[in-house]
C-alpha cells in the first residue's frame, strides 16, 4: 500500500462571504453564481502551485474544495462554501490522502514530481526519518 510522501499545507490567511456575481483572480475567470465563502491561501506560482492548478482540489476540514480564479504569483482563493470552518486554519493542498498530489498534478496537467521539485524556498520544511523529526529551512 502506498503513502502519500508529502504533505503540503498553507493557511488560510482569510476568509470572505461574497454576493453573486463577485469576480475572483485576475481577469475575473471565476464569478460567484450565489453568495459564496471564499478563503485566500498564502501560496502562489512563486511558491510552486501551477499557475495552471485553477480548478485542482485542495482538501479543508477534510472536504475538498476547488481552487477558483487564477492562481496568483503570492496567492491562490479556495471555494469553501458549506466547509464548517470554525477552528480551521489550513488547507491540505496535497498529501493528505495518496490520491491528492496525483490528482492536483493531473489538475495543472503536469506529474507529481514536478509539482514536488518546483517547490519554492519560501515554503518550509519539516523532514521525518523513521520516527524522528528534524526541521529544516532555507535561509
Amino acid at each position: 500500500e502506498l503513502l502519500p510522501v508529502a504533505r503540503l499545507e498553507a493557511d488560510l490567511a482569510a476568509v470572505y462571504s461574497l454576493p453573486r456575481g463577485e469576480a475572483i483572480g485576475y481577469g475575473g475567470r471565476f464569478v460567484t453564481r450565489r453568495r459564496e465563502t471564499v478563503g485566500i491561501l498564502p501560496i502562489g506560482y512563486a511558491d510552486g502551485l501551477p499557475r495552471a492548478a485553477e480548478g485542482g482540489l485542495v482538501r479543508v476540514a477534510g472536504r475538498l474544495c476547488p481552487l477558483v480564479g487564477r492562481i496568483s504569483m503570492d496567492a491562490a482563493a479556495v471555494l469553501l462554501t458549506g466547509v464548517p470552518l470554525r477552528g480551521v486554519r489550513f488547507a491540505t493542498v496535497f498529501g493528505e490522502e495518496k490520491e491528492d498530489l496525483p490528482a492536483l498534478a493531473a489538475a495543472a496537467n503536469t506529474i507529481p514530481y514536478e509539482l514536488l521539485s518546483g517547490l519554492g524556498a519560501r515554503i518550509d520544511r519539516k523532514y521525518s526519518y523513521g520516527t524522528t523529526n528534524r526541521t529544516s529551512h532555507i535561509e
